[in-house]
């Protein structure tokens, strides 16, 4: 339209400038001619140059509308070139994207599907999404695309296509000249739901076991909740436990147990901890042990996964067993004290050499005996609850009784003992007689199990905070494997060793108990061969 106008111009204004160019000198020549007067010359030429002017001015008009239209037309063109180039922009991203996308009208007809969908349902534009899919004859019950366009909002529905594989189908409403379409895609979640299924399977199985388990199951977290049980523990403690603190859960305690690794570690230690085990009465009497283990939870923080085994008979058992174990004890000091009141006699009025010898021998092993029996009972008053009669000793002084009363044997096994005392007393509230016990086994053992021409060391020096005391032999050496397990009550390590050094493997079992009485700490250290380092630490407070 604006070109045909500048035409248009353009036109009139060259027809008005050949003709203001065609009329003056025709006029000037008629007046020379008719001998007009000057004066109807000029008003002629004015008017030629009057409508020369028009023409000019016409001229310009035409030539500014050309300017506006070539801007108008360049504008234009700048658009189309970057409408292009955004069509071409949204079709790649709609078909690069990694993404299917589909457009589907209220008729169910798939009106555009990007390159991803056709690559996996081929060409279906035209179709409607239901034969596509789920190659029906009707429309899907709950079709989220048809739910989307009425309620013009987001819907999203698991659907297993015909092809077997799980979709998660998202709609979102669009609208065009006030016409309502829904933009769906697909996203294959196949191997994600088979991940939950078997992750939800595992769980069931897993839930399964730690219902149907003997021993009480339970997660404590850092304010020493529990915030899961099993059925075992419900049967142990009753249903209202969960939320509860476990302490007043478990025994009815205002307090949280004196050895609970919860109390004794900030909470963001716990992944570092050892499993620990700790023995709790409640208040009507029945025993549990408890195992502690650290456990990290789906935030990344950690709880503490507790198995709670009910020990009240296992305890009840023990206690019979140590019942039995002092009165058969005490009924053998009897006669073993009359046995070695005769032998002794004997020894007095015989004077033959091989039958002394007999009798020494048979002195021995009463004795033997009767060290066994003194330690079984000694075990017993210990777990029993028996009180230590606390003084302040003389540390050193047990020790070289210990060392005196075991020379003979040192001499006869041939082992070298050599102590290194201090010249000032060790001072230590202690019950003298039950740490002369400990000395007395320590350095028994370290005569027993030596080798021929051996050494035993025996060191003792007092810190600034406790008192360290190490006996250290050369002898055959314990291995590895068994380290652990050489303080366990009638323990003996499996080897040729149990038939040559004979014992019944307590007495390491009441050293174990003596020094923790005392609030100590006993460490071991042996290699095979190499020899064996006992190390006593005791605090002075």
């Amino acid at each position: 339209m604006v070109r045909d106008d500048f035409y248009n111009s353009l036109k009139r204004s060259l027809y008005l400038l050949t003709f203001s160019c065609i009329l003056v000198p025709w006029i000037i020549e008629i007046a020379q001619l008719q001998k007009i007067t000057w004066r109807l010359v000029v008003k002629s030429t004015i008017i030629s140059a009057t409508i020369l002017g028009v023409g000019l001015i016409s001229s310009t008009v035409a030539l500014n509308m050309v300017k506006k239209y070539e801007k108008l037309k360049n504008v234009i063109n700048r658009d189309q070139r970057e409408l292009t180039y955004l069509k071409k922009i949204n079709e790649n991203l709609i078909n690069r994207m990694g993404v299917n996308i589909e457009l589907i009208d209220e008729e169910y007809t798939i009106l555009f599907a990007n390159k991803e969908l056709k690559s996996i349902f081929g060409d279906i534009e035209g179709r409607k999404c239901y034969e596509v899919y789920m190659n029906k004859k009707e429309p899907c019950f709950d079709c989220p695309a048809i739910k989307t366009i009425e309620k013009n909002e987001p819907s999203t529905k698991i659907v297993t296509c015909k092809d077997g594989k799980i979709y998660e189908f998202i709609c979102v409403p669009f609208e065009n000249e006030g016409k309502r379409y829904a933009i769906g895609s697909k996203r294959d979640i196949t191997e994600k739901r088979k991940l939950e299924m078997s992750i939800e399977h595992e769980k069931d199985k897993l839930n399964t076991i730690l219902m149907s388990m003997g021993d009480g199951v339970a997660i404590v977290d850092s304010d020493f909740k529990i915030t899961y049980a099993n059925k075992r523990l419900i049967e142990f403690f009753g249903e209202d436990i969960i939320g509860k603190p476990c302490y007043k859960a478990y025994g009815g305690f205002e307090n949280p147990c004196e050895h609970c690794p919860i109390l004794k570690n900030d909470i963001e230690k716990l992944k570092n901890i050892q499993p620990e085990v700790i023995e709790i009465t409640t208040k009507k009497g029945k025993s549990f042990l408890i195992t502690h283990s650290p456990i990290k939870n789906t935030n990344g923080k950690y709880s503490i996964l507790e198995i709670v085994k009910d020990i009240t008979e296992l305890k009840q058992i023990d206690k019979m067993k140590d019942e039995l174990i002092t009165n058969v004890s005490h009924e053998l000091k009897t006669p073993l004290t009359v046995a070695k009141g005769m032998i002794e006699l004997l020894s007095e009025e015989i004077k033959d050499g091989e039958n002394k010898d007999i009798l020494n021998v048979a002195k021995r092993n009463i004795d033997r005996l009767h060290q066994l029996i003194n330690d079984l009972i000694e075990i017993a008053k210990m777990k029993s609850g028996h009180p230590l009669n606390l003084r302040d000793n003389d540390l050193r002084r047990e020790i070289e009784r210990a060392v005196r009363e075991l020379s003979y044997y040192a001499k006869n096994r041939k082992v070298e003992v050599v102590t290194n005392l201090p010249d000032k007393p060790i001072i230590m509230r202690s019950d003298k007689y039950k740490l002369f016990q400990v000395f007395y086994h320590l350095i028994n053992n370290g005569i027993k199990f030596n080798k021929e021409n051996g050494k035993l060391i025996i060191s003792a020096k007092n810190n600034k905070n406790f008192i360290e005391v190490t006996i250290e032999d050369t002898s055959i050496g314990i291995p590895e494997e068994h380290i652990d397990k050489i303080f366990d009550k009638f323990y003996q390590v499996e080897s040729g060793m149990t038939r040559r050094f004979p014992g019944m493997g307590i007495g390491l079992t009441m050293v174990k108990k003596i020094v923790e009485l005392h609030n100590g700490k006993i460490f071991v250290e042996s290699k095979v061969n190499k020899g064996t380092k006992f190390t006593l630490i005791f605090p002075l407070s």
